[in-house]
């Protein structure tokens, strides 16, 4: 049963998703994606507190409160459909991401989720052999608990080295080495690299291009060992912006660009 408002940060939610709508209005040139605006769920209390903007973009509106289904940890940030709300695609954070503009970019960050499950995530996982697998595990959560080798001295070296020719924007040196990722490690392996190089790596990208424009330090966590899935979200980042810079507007066709990076990793791939 709906509850009433959330009393989160003070009971100052509404005037701070005005300001969100602010910086999304002053970063909308970014990408295409910010031209939508999506739900945003504040989850306090163990009860989701929904929000939502109409269709004339004027600001969020207070939709309801529900129980959440499951539990959520402190400091969540997550994009998923809520069953409670029509199967909607909303971000999902607690209250502590509106105090400061660094927040403000994580919640659009998860934007950029919310748009990717709208647009296309569902279609691609069915073109991956290791979604298809846990699918039919039922285990829901293999994009965070992936056991992927990130400890194996042969990957530790080779993705060392493609972070450095990364950084350093030389494409044929990253297209070889990521080539080279077929040679060492097993196909699902690779294909949760594409994965996490995709949906994070994007996230990522335009996460730091915000920062920029609204004058925070950029966010490179995970480029240094011991890797793990956030170093992924690194030379995602790294090699979409790569691809932009080779090809200027190669990132707006978001279903595109996955083709793009899967061609790049899977030499068979057509």
């Amino acid at each position: 049963m709906a509850r009433g408002k959330t009393k989160v940060i003070g009971g100052k939610i509404e005037e701070q998703l005005d300001l969100l709508i602010e910086m999304q209005n002053v970063v909308s040139d970014v990408h295409p994606i910010y031209t939508s605006h999506y739900p945003v769920t504040i989850v306090e209390d163990g009860l989701f507190h929904i929000y939502d903007v109409p269709e004339d973009h004027s600001r969020y509106q207070f939709i309801k409160s529900e129980p959440c289904p499951f539990p959520i940890p402190e400091g969540v940030r997550a994009a998923f459909p809520l069953s409670c709300y029509d199967n909607k695609v909303s971000a999902i954070v607690t209250g502590e991401f509106f105090d400061n503009k660094e927040g403000y970019v994580t919640v659009l960050h998860e934007f950029v989720h919310c748009a990717q499950i709208l647009d296309c995530e569902f279609e691609l996982k069915r073109q991956l052999g290791i979604a298809q697998e846990y699918a039919r595990k039922n285990d829901h959560m293999w994009e965070i608990n992936h056991s992927f080798p990130y400890t194996r001295p042969e990957f530790t070296a080779l993705f060392t080295s493609y972070l450095d020719f990364l950084e350093r924007n030389e494409y044929v040196r990253v297209l070889n080495i990521r080539r080279q990722f077929e040679e060492i490690m097993g196909k699902h392996d690779i294909e949760y690299l594409l994965w996490q190089e995709w949906k994070e790596g994007l996230a990522r990208f335009l996460e730091n291009k915000i920062h920029n424009l609204v004058g925070n330090n950029e966010n490179h966590y995970g480029s240094s060992m011991p890797y793990n899935r956030i170093s992924f979200y690194e030379s995602g980042s790294r090699y979409i912006s790569l691809i932009e810079s080779i090809h200027p507007g190669a990132i707006k066709d978001i279903n595109e660009l996955f083709s793009k990076m899967k061609r790049d990793v899977f030499q068979d791939f057509t």
